[in-house]
């Protein structure tokens, strides 16, 4: 054998090796998906809690998966398309890890699902699950196969997933509108949509690196066209709904702007007269939103926080969102008609927005 065939056989043993070990990774979430899956549809509680005792043996497999991509590139010192398939390995890696998150972010809302007794009408779930894992096994074959086309289809049937979530999620609200059950029952099941859209938007990830890997094409890294901020609060009622209503008069077309809660309550009356006075309506503009009602919060670029508690909790989130906490005092925590309490509103208003003239100045420069 010479130098060379001895060299081709060595890269070609260490990538067989890395596709094997992104094989066994999937197999794992697909796995977890399916549990998930059916504690939720099945109601079977042992099947959620497996798949969360389970998750830890993915994450040890993002490790091995991770080792041999750099094990490979140190040893082997690849380039050109070679070299891509090392970058891929490590990103689908990555997206499969998060894969086997939400999987297990699905199983623990069905243990809480399960406290609140909802009627859950499972089968839209098991629907949109079922074709995320479609998704997958194309989009693990893609990957171990080089098959650029089939990357292609399967990036493409995301779209699919996506329209299934929202039949789900404005079903949801129409139950939940007409009582069918609570506010609690409501959050975890449109989580739970979320989630396994999110399944879906990882193998497209996934697709987009495989793309990559045998072309060159980094489509999943295209300029945005609009810049989104999020304005968030404890309970979406107040200050977080006054910047979005400030931030409706920022006339610039790639701006976005929107708000939540992490446990929202009804808008603050006063808060409504208040900006009405202004000029500012939102009494027909956004009902207070939790953050589990927020889809692919990962987009935004920036989210802004009003609470300590909120600002904590965003910034565990592994996501690649700016986030900044402005301090201003809530003026629905003091007693008293608008009246009375009138400085108070406008002590806040004005604070945010200084803060957000600033923001959106500096965004815009920075393009």
């Amino acid at each position: 054998m010479t130098m060379g065939s001895q060299l081709e056989a060595s890269l070609q043993h260490d990538m067989n090796l890395i596709r094997q070990a992104v094989k066994e990774m999937a197999g794992q979430c697909e796995r977890a998906v399916r549990g998930a899956l059916d504690a939720l549809v099945n109601g079977k509680q042992q099947s959620a809690y497996l798949v969360i005792l389970r998750d830890e043996r993915i994450d040890d497999l993002e490790q091995q998966l991770d080792r041999l991509a750099l094990e490979f590139l140190v040893r082997q010192q690849p380039a050109a398309g070679h070299l891509r398939f090392a970058f891929a390995a490590l990103k689908i890696s990555t997206e499969l890890e998060r894969i086997g998150d939400h999987a297990e972010g699905v199983a623990r809302r069905v243990l809480k699902l399960h406290e609140v007794h909802p009627d859950i009408h499972a089968e839209p779930f098991a629907e949109m699950g079922e074709a995320a894992l479609a998704m997958l096994k194309d989009g693990v074959r893609a990957f171990l196969e080089a098959d650029a086309e089939l990357a292609r289809n399967t990036m493409a049937a995301e779209r699919t997933v996506n329209k299934m979530r929202q039949r789900i999620d404005k079903d949801l609200m129409r139950r939940q509108a007409a009582g069918e059950f609570g506010l609690e029952a409501y959050a975890l099941l449109s989580t739970v949509s979320r989630r396994i859209e999110r399944v879906a938007d990882e193998i497209r990830n996934m697709c987009a690196e495989t793309l990559y890997m045998c072309t060159g094409d980094f489509a999943k890294h295209k300029a945005p066209e609009a810049f989104r901020i999020l304005f968030v609060d404890e309970h979406n009622h107040c200050r977080s709904q006054m910047a979005e209503a400030i931030a409706t008069t920022v006339a610039h077309p790639r701006l976005i702007f929107s708000s939540a809660g992490l446990e929202p309550s009804p808008i603050d009356p006063r808060l409504a007269e208040f900006l009405a006075e202004k000029g500012l309506d939102i009494i027909d503009h956004h009902r207070p939103k939790s953050l589990d009602q927020i889809p692919n919060l990962e987009v935004y670029h920036v989210v802004v926080s009003f609470d300590t508690d909120v600002y904590t909790w965003l910034r565990v989130r592994r996501t690649p969102t700016v986030v900044f906490d402005w301090h201003v005092e809530d003026p629905s925590d003091l007693p008293g008609t608008l009246a009375e309490t009138r400085q108070a509103y406008e002590d806040a208003f004005a604070v945010i927005r200084n803060h957000l003239q600033d923001l959106v100045e500096a965004i815009v420069r920075q393009d």
